[in-house]
């Protein structure tokens, strides 16, 4: 039997697989984050598996690029819920700016409407109304003052530099 003609179409099938796969592989391997993840899954292998079961160098790359897509989707998913500073707290973030050592009594009696019209609409019993970076009403517990302030205060010397 001969076997010539089956072993030429598995040599050409051979050469074009490899054909498109060593491009991808190199681009794959250029970037560090990918490179060192299939490394990481390489010595791993290496240690738990025989050689014959072992993965190729480039299907661990576009295994550890695929990780990191989707890693990044869930970053990127993270980022998008992330909690967005209020026009309330940028005010107060301002008014820790220009005085550091402010306490929670003393900002209650300077968020007036007087004194900031265009970000707060009233202060009402227990709560503030303000304008939101959208325009609509938002209200805010008196109560929770001295937790802006503490957020606005923290944000403060993280920027503060050292």
């Amino acid at each position: 039997m001969d076997y010539s003609n089956q072993l030429r179409r598995m040599n050409e099938h051979n050469r074009e697989f490899w054909g498109r796969e060593n491009p991808l592989l190199s681009t794959r391997i250029s970037d560090n984050a990918l490179c060192e993840i299939t490394m990481m899954m390489l010595s791993d292998e290496q240690a738990r598996l025989p050689v014959y079961y072992q993965n190729s160098v480039s299907e661990l790359a576009r295994k550890a690029e695929q990780f990191q897509k989707i890693a990044l989707t869930h970053r990127a998913k993270k980022a998008g819920r992330k909690k967005k500073t209020d026009s309330l707290q940028c005010l107060i973030e301002a008014i820790i700016c220009r005085r550091p050592h402010v306490t929670a009594s003393e900002l209650k009696e300077m968020l007036t409407r007087d004194r900031y019209p265009n970000v707060i609409t009233d202060i009402e019993g227990c709560c503030i109304y303000f304008q939101t970076k959208k325009g609509t009403e938002k209200s805010a517990k008196i109560s929770g003052l001295k937790d802006r302030l503490f957020r606005a205060k923290r944000a403060q010397m993280s920027r503060e530099p050292v």
